[in-house]
């Protein structure tokens, strides 16, 4: 078995990772490429893949790319948000949501959310995502609050958390600086168990 040096190890990574070779054509082949993309902060993570991709490369260009579905931003992995190839979303949650979600049952306790409340949410959800009209979380607050759910700002987000890391939903078109949310299952293709 050959060693490397580190210089060898460095310069592979770098190329393997398209810092140093051939730029992509698209956000969503470097997504692909990656597996899961951190996008915690949205601006960051679309330089991220820009530097993946050929020189003139925009942010609005890969929002466009975002929106018609190239792929989606959802929380997996951790509580953190991350792009995913839609065909990856399913079989990542499957794999890592249920150990994400556990790891938040304490802060849920905290919060006093329990399952009939998630179920709640998961329903008021399903009517107000049904069809072609992505939502804000600002736009689910007064939906939330017309069914008698939690709308202050942690409670809410906890509760948008859950129902992506059950694949309930996730992201639709931004719209400006804001995310939206769609139905996983009115969005994402059939995934195989």
């Amino acid at each position: 078995m050959r060693t490397a040096s580190l210089p060898q190890v460095r310069r592979r990574r770098l190329a393997t990772q398209r810092l140093s070779a051939a730029g992509l054509p698209h956000g969503g082949d470097v997504v692909r490429l990656l597996t899961a993309v951190q996008s915690q902060d949205a601006p960051l993570a679309a330089w991220s893949l820009a530097m993946r991709m050929p020189p003139g490369t925009t942010c609005a260009g890969l929002l466009a790319e975002q929106s018609t579905g190239g792929w989606v931003r959802t929380h997996v992995l951790r509580p953190t948000w991350h792009h995913l190839a839609p065909e990856d979303l399913r079989w990542m949650q499957r794999a890592t949501g249920p150990r994400v979600e556990s790891s938040l049952n304490g802060r849920r306790r905290g919060l006093g959310l329990d399952d009939d409340l998630i179920l709640r949410a998961f329903g008021v959800l399903e009517r107000v995502l049904a069809g072609p009209t992505p939502h804000t979380r600002r736009e689910l607050r007064p939906r939330f609050e017309a069914a008698g759910l939690p709308t202050d700002v942690e409670r809410l987000a906890h509760l948008l958390i859950v129902a992506e890391l059950r694949s309930f939903i996730c992201s639709g078109p931004p719209r400006g600086a804001e995310h939206t949310y769609v139905l996983a299952d009115e969005t994402l293709p059939p995934a195989p168990p």
